[in-house]
């Protein structure tokens, strides 16, 4: 009986003095490697039993003599064997999906070691929820075209590892194992939660906006107002939504049609909730925007969905929702819209540059020109997303009834005609709107004198627009050329110059 005591006492006894006079972080150091290993026991609870079975045997067999001590160092081998295999598990486990990673909520002090506590611990089990309620109830992660993947690195690891190599190790691994992955550091002095983020942008098609989104989830992590539990609630959502918006690509690609409706549906209902969110805390418009700019995305693809599936009046409807909620897309503001638009139409009248000057028998460096091509398409932001007026030439090529043109006329009167983009949408759709039976250089004639007069219009809005004269005097050119008129031609030339400038800004010749 005095045995049994002293074999409780002693290793208590020994843990309380440990803890008394071993430096505090190596104290926490062999604890927390005690607990994991009692974890791993009890985790892999079959390999234990097996194990403990098969020491069992040999003691008990009389062909071997093992002394007690022996058979102790068997047992403890076989326990540390079990907690290897945990450790490396933890590691070299494999999805077969993509998948985004969470690893988990660690806090720390200024200068100290990571460590464990209830309040990280509280963290952890609050983002659990919120990506499980998101896995159970969003298409893509419910089907697993993107696995949710939580990864607990055991606590005496992180412990020794401290913040910076802990940031480097796992982003280390999101070239190999993760579309990208998120985790929280508490700070206990601030009593606040900062979000880490790493990004494999080789995976993901469509990376674009990956900047804009990194800036929002750090403005709310350094936002002091927001609790730390609803802090790490909007940042999953938010982190979510991003990667099941890279989906709808490859959904659209492989007329996975069906799949794609339930996925931006589900995505709106997503950003419903943050938008909630956003409002109840009062945030800036620059969350708003955010929110903005991801509801006019789904729309789009909407748009281009009921398009694939010729569904043409509710591609139509959902072009012009996109251009009621952000008129910009795939820009954020109008400032951003405008630089690249320059750029993108400036690059695409290579050809009639090297045309031109090959027909009045001018030099031409094709080369020259080309590299200025590439070099305007290189700072583009979203070189390969096209404008939403082109899903609507898109329907006009397959479908000019009566019905549809009237849809298109409602639909750009409803919005913000005082809107230079709006407006610049609406004369690039029009020209390629039926309008009588004469066509001249593809535009139908009857249209001629409604796009010069939408033109105009943005030119009084916006002077420095300078692309709008060269648009404005092609389109008087082209009718004058077609009515024989030298007086419209001479107009439309002396506008065609008076914005023809940007292309030299461009470094096109």
């Amino acid at each position: 009986m005095t045995e049994k005591i002293y074999e409780i006492i002693i290793p208590l006894g020994v843990i309380i003095i440990g803890g008394i006079f071993l430096p505090k972080q190596v104290f926490k150091f062999l604890r927390e490697l005690i607990l994991f290993v009692f974890n791993s026991v009890l985790k892999f609870w079959y390999l234990s039993l097996l194990l403990l079975v098969l020491s069992l045997f040999v003691k008990f067999n009389t062909h071997f003599n093992f002394e007690n001590l022996e058979i102790i160092l068997v047992q403890f081998s076989a326990i540390f064997f079990i907690a290897l295999f945990h450790f490396i598990f933890v590691f070299k486990r494999k999805n077969k999906n993509p998948n985004i990673a969470f690893y988990g909520c660690y806090s720390i002090k200024e200068g100290e070691y990571l460590s464990n506590d209830i309040d990280s611990e509280i963290l952890d089990e609050r983002t659990s929820k919120v990506v499980e309620s998101i896995s159970k109830n969003h298409f893509i992660y419910k089907n697993n075209f993107i696995d949710t993947d939580f990864i607990h690195l055991p606590n005496f690891y992180t412990n020794i590892l401290g913040l910076k190599k802990l940031n480097s190790l796992i982003s280390k691994r999101i070239s190999k194992r993760h579309l990208a992955s998120l985790h929280f550091i508490r700070n206990i002095s601030e009593q606040t939660v900062y979000a880490q983020m790493n990004f494999n942008n080789g995976l993901l098609a469509n990376s674009e906006h990956i900047n804009e989104e990194t800036d929002i989830i750090n403005d709310i992590s350094s936002n002091t107002k927001i609790n730390n539990n609803k802090k790490i609630e909007l940042i999953v959502k938010i982190f979510c939504m991003i990667f099941s918006q890279s989906f709808n690509d490859f959904l659209l690609t492989n007329e996975m049609y069906k799949e794609l409706h339930y996925s931006t549906d589900d995505n709106l209902k997503l950003l419903n909730s943050i938008s909630l969110d956003f409002k109840g805390l009062e945030l800036s418009k620059k969350y708003n925007e955010f929110i903005d700019f991801w509801v006019s995305s789904n729309y789009r693809y909407k748009s281009l969905l009921l398009f694939e599936q010729e569904e043409y009046s509710g591609s139509i409807d959902y072009v012009f929702k996109t251009l009621e909620v952000n008129p910009y897309y795939p820009y954020r503001n109008y400032v951003e819209l405008k630089q690249d638009y320059t750029k993108i139409y400036g690059s695409q009248l290579v050809p009639s540059i090297i045309g031109a000057k090959e027909i009045l028998d001018l030099d031409t460096n094709k080369d020259s020109i080309n590299n200025s091509k590439s070099i305007l398409e290189s700072p583009s932001k979203y070189p390969s997303i096209p404008y939403n007026y082109i899903i609507l030439e898109l329907i006009l090529r397959k479908k000019q009834s009566k019905e549809i043109r009237e849809l298109i006329e409602k639909g750009f009167d409803k919005l913000d005609n005082e809107n230079p983009f709006i407006l610049l949408s609406k004369s690039e759709t029009f020209k390629h709107m039926k309008k009588g039976k004469e066509k001249y250089n593809e535009i139908y004639v009857k249209r001629f004198d409604d796009c010069i007069s939408i033109l105009e219009k943005i030119r009084l809005l916006d002077s420095e627009f300078t692309l709008i004269r060269t648009k404005l005097g092609i389109m008087k050119v082209l009718k004058a050329m077609h009515n024989n008129d030298e007086k419209l031609l001479e107009e439309g030339m002396k506008e065609w110059k008076a914005g023809a400038h940007f292309i030299k800004e461009l470094g096109l010749e």
